[in-house]
């Protein structure tokens, strides 16, 4: 589906003065949501700390100088679910009936998103006049369209004689229009709709959860796209019959045997450079049987994990699962500055009062403390190297002491 909209996310983070960001392009698929809230520390699609500004939509660009009524993430989704299935005439309406319910004032801010997605219905009926971008032009198009009746009754020196910016402008004023670019939309006609009433969106068809999907068919034999057609999408983990079953659908006698055209991931970590091609389906099919037995906050250490080492393979992105365990994730925690405070709160006097570190920049002594910790920043928080512990006490000597024998040892050289 066609993305209309760009979101900007941002949320307030454990620490006083931390904020966590996310971009958002929409309409997005379930695990796309997920994993943005997860980026910011969100547990639920209506938390009241989430705040959310549109910066980019080509249907409706109006949507990006207005201040937005708290909408939920579904909400702005199914939004730009309905702006990426209405027609080109219908999103030129949708502006002009924006413009006019503006100046009628039906649209102050905060603008609620039940307003928003009620707009997009109904606009198969608002006419629409093509190559009309003034009133000069309006007025004109008005006479040759004889559709004003007091105007087809005048004589053609009488017409001569009219102003026709003025009679467009009469018009456009009568009618409640709007130009829209190069066209003329009678949006006082509009009436808007009742179809959601915030709180139940409109009936959606559910997605199926999956970890990975392939889309798959019959192997080439002279072209590699020539089957691209036939090719259908098969959600990971799947039950062995149930996929060797769609093979022989696609004339193979196994799954392996089949050529994949597409992959998708709801891991972003883990992408089709690290399968390769069908050889390795058992070995991924495992591997998403895991990942969907896992529970949500070690997905998201999985994700950390994975960004923080980076592994290049499906056998060396095994390897971090085996070894989850071995990892520490604090997701409260965003960049190396919030880290140091953590690290002195837990070491510090349970009656030293915290509100002395608001403020406090301490990035670059963060910085050094993640570097003697193995640990690193990532999207989805702090995370330790494998077998370490994000909190441990480090002496602050051990660098210094490091330094004077690293320099020792080249001036022996």
């Amino acid at each position: 589906m066609k993305k209309t909209i760009t979101v900007e996310m941002a949320a307030g983070g454990y620490l006083a003065d931390e904020k966590f960001y996310a971009e958002l392009v929409l309409p997005a698929k379930a695990y796309e949501i997920q994993d943005a809230l997860q980026k910011l520390r969100i547990t639920s699609n209506r938390d009241a700390n989430l705040r959310m500004e549109v910066c980019c939509c080509e249907i409706l660009p109006e949507l990006t100088d207005v201040r937005l009524d708290s909408p939920s993430i579904q909400e702005m989704n199914f939004l730009a679910q309905r702006l990426a299935q209405i027609s080109d005439s219908e999103a030129i309406a949708l502006r002009g009936v924006w413009k006019r319910l503006e100046k009628a004032g039906h649209l102050e801010e905060p603008v609620r998103a039940m307003d928003l997605i009620n707009m997009t219905y109904g606009l198969d009926t608002v006419m629409i006049a093509a190559n009309v971008s003034n009133d000069y032009e309006l007025g004109e198009f008005v006479l040759n369209g004889d559709l004003d009746d007091d105007l087809i009754h005048l004589s053609e020196r009488i017409v001569g004689l009219l102003d026709m910016e003025a009679v467009g402008r009469w018009y456009r004023i009568n009618q409640a229009g709007e130009f829209v670019g190069s066209h003329y939309v009678v949006a006082g006609e509009y009436q808007l709709q009742q179809i959601y009433d915030g709180i139940h969106l409109p009936a959606q068809e559910q997605e199926k959860p999956f970890v990975f999907r392939l889309q798959v068919a019959e192997s080439p034999v002279d072209d590699s796209m020539e089957n691209l057609s036939t090719a259908e999408w098969i959600s990971l983990p799947i039950d062995r019959d149930e996929a060797d079953r769609i093979a022989l659908k696609h004339n193979e006698r196994c799954i392996e045997d089949c050529y994949y055209y597409g992959f998708e991931s709801a891991i972003p970590q883990i992408t089709a450079q690290h399968y390769g091609d069908m050889l390795s389906f058992v070995r991924l099919n495992r591997l998403a049987a895991e990942i969907a037995q896992m529970k949500p906050s070690e997905q998201v250490k999985l994700k950390a994990v994975l960004e923080h080492e980076k592994p290049g393979t499906l056998e060396t992105v095994q390897e971090v699962v085996d070894h989850l365990g071995e990892y520490q994730l604090d997701n409260r925690i965003g960049d190396a500055d919030s880290y140091f405070k953590e690290y002195l709160l837990r070491h510090l006097d349970t009656r030293f009062d915290a509100r002395w570190l608001d403020g406090l920049a301490v990035c670059t002594e963060g910085t050094n403390l993640m570097q003697r910790q193995g640990a690193a920043e990532t999207d989805y928080g702090i995370v330790s190297a494998r077998g370490g512990q994000l909190y441990a006490l480090v002496p602050f000597e051990q660098e210094q002491a490091q330094e004077e024998a690293m320099e020792m040892t080249m001036g022996g050289y």
